[in-house]
């Protein structure tokens, strides 16, 4: 039973309670009240956070995108569990559909863009070891890209043990300019040092659906999962 369902259900009992005893009745119905009312809240707080049937958030942070940190880690952020289409479309580098191909989980391959990207699908280009929740580059020049519509994009990288990792980011092709991210200059370059959320795009004008690619000049990179705000 829905749990929208209860309120109406308990308004029901209590009418029917007051018209067959008067003097319980009153008291019922001040437990009716209220009942509406927290359910009210719940509601309420559920619309701000942007808790609703299709886009459930969880807390996640590095302790488990990147497999360190504690429960008191202060990189904790909310990413988006959302139904999964078919299709590359699920914001965690996983081993779902993301080229014409398809991802082979497990297993080291090489990957191709494909010609059309649709709207909130990722792609990766190059060759990639895709593992449960992240997608491993085995040879320099490996790319991942992302179609989206927001005015912020981040991606949590990690490069292991390993040294630091240059990448570069272009946005629709080209270099982001002054809708660069934090993590990355203006000509789309940035270095890939420890693992944490990078912010790789702050949109600099009107928001509108973008096409994200970043290309890592190394091997080792693990990519784990994109957000966007």
């Amino acid at each position: 039973m829905g749990v929208t369902l209860v309120p109406f259900l308990l308004a029901l009992a209590v009418l029917l309670v007051v018209g067959a005893t008067p003097f319980v009745g009153p008291f019922l119905l001040l437990v009716s009240l209220g009942a509406f009312l927290l359910w009210g809240l719940f509601k309420a707080s559920a619309i701000l956070l942007g808790v609703t049937d299709g886009n459930v958030f969880r807390v996640a942070g590095r302790s488990e995108l990147l497999g360190r940190g504690g429960a008191d880690d202060p990189d904790f952020i909310l990413v988006p569990r959302q139904r999964r289409p078919a299709g590359g479309s699920d914001d965690s580098l996983g081993p779902v559909r993301a080229s014409p191909d398809g991802v082979v989980g497990h297993e080291r391959r090489v990957y191709e863009l494909p010609a059309r990207l649709p709207l909130n699908h990722w792609a990766i280009a190059g060759e990639w070891t895709i593992g449960r929740e992240n997608a491993v580059l085995d040879q320099a020049g490996g790319s991942i890209a992302f179609r989206y519509h927001a005015r912020d994009a981040h991606l949590v990288l990690s490069c292991g043990a390993g040294n630091p990792i240059p990448f570069r980011v272009l946005l629709d092709g080209e270099a982001p300019g002054r809708s660069h991210g934090v993590d990355v200059d203006a000509d789309g370059n940035g270095l890939l040092r420890q693992g944490r959320l990078y912010q790789l795009i702050r949109e600099h004008d009107v928001v509108r659906d973008r096409k994200l690619e970043i290309t890592f000049l190394e091997a080792g990179v693990e990519a784990y999962a994109f957000t966007f705000g």
